[in-house]
């Protein structure tokens, strides 16, 4: 493209270029400086060939572009000065044909706020410097909520700040209720929600109960169970000093078939039918 373009001095490659091609600027006898922009990925051979005045070359590419052999090719680049982003410089000291330059240097680079938001607040912030790779922060995380993951990061940071954002949703959770250990039914429900177990079935003679289980939801599967039991053993349960006697007055140790006299310990007195 620029081949034995002798008078040419200094270079500087636009922001939109990707890849420099075979002996774009080779016998550029007069170039002391070139600018190579940071999205440029491959660099082909004798590219910058046989540029012998070469002193500075400034390269912005935070990740070392795939570069042939002999890009720089009779430019003596032992006696060249490579400029590179300072999160870069052992990278490219560690790589061919990079590694030959006189000098490896970085570039103080400008530096850009990355702000991570979630649901409307500032979840973290960082000063990040132009050209450097990003790490995505890892999610976080809340009980009983699930996490959206985070909307879209660059790999590297752009010259202006970025905002990043995510959200957290409701997580739900498996209700499971059991009666006579089969499943009666199962409900899904949102973590935090108040739990409203449903009606069971009626069966003449017993009374139901669900047992013991959160007023809300738990960030985790529950099961409850439920219990039918008959009239008298309602009346028992929990009730201290009970007296139990049959129709002629005589005292009973438990209750017996047919018609039996139930005194509470506050005087109360019920009638009960066990069948």
């Amino acid at each position: 493209m620029f081949c034995n373009c002798r008078n040419l001095t200094t270079v500087n490659i636009p922001e939109t270029v990707t890849s420099i091609g075979y002996e774009a600027f080779y016998d550029c006898r007069s170039l002391t400086e070139i600018t190579i922009p940071s999205k440029v990925t491959s660099i082909d051979r004798w590219a910058f060939g046989a540029c012998g005045e070469l002193a500075d070359i400034y390269c912005f590419a935070p990740k070392v572009p795939e570069t042939h052999k002999e890009a720089f090719y009779n430019s003596y680049p032992e006696y060249i000065t490579l400029h590179v982003p300072a999160s870069s410089v052992n990278a490219y000291k560690s790589q061919e044909p990079w590694k030959n330059f006189k000098n490896i240097v970085k570039i103080d680079m400008p530096e850009y706020t990355l702000t991570y938001m979630v649901d409307g607040d500032v979840y973290k912030t960082y000063q990040v410097e132009e050209g450097s790779s990003i790490t995505p922060e890892p999610a976080p995380t809340k009980e009983g909520y699930t996490f959206s993951g985070w909307s879209e990061i660059p790999e590297t940071m752009p010259a202006h700040d970025v905002t990043v954002t995510g959200t957290f949703a409701v997580s739900q959770y498996a209700i499971t209720y059991i009666i006579d250990d089969e499943v009666y039914t199962t409900q899904t429900v949102d973590y935090g929600s108040i739990i409203v177990p449903p009606a069971a079935p009626e069966r003449d003679g017993y009374d139901f109960a669900w047992g013991d289980y959160p007023e809300t939801m738990p960030a985790y599967d529950i099961i409850i169970y439920g219990t039918y039991t008959t009239g008298i053993e309602t009346i028992m349960a929990g009730v201290a000093n009970c007296q139990i006697f049959s129709l002629d007055s005589k005292t009973l140790n438990e209750p017996q078939k047919g018609v039996n006299i139930i005194r509470m310990s506050n005087g109360q007195v019920r009638k009960v039918v066990v069948k």
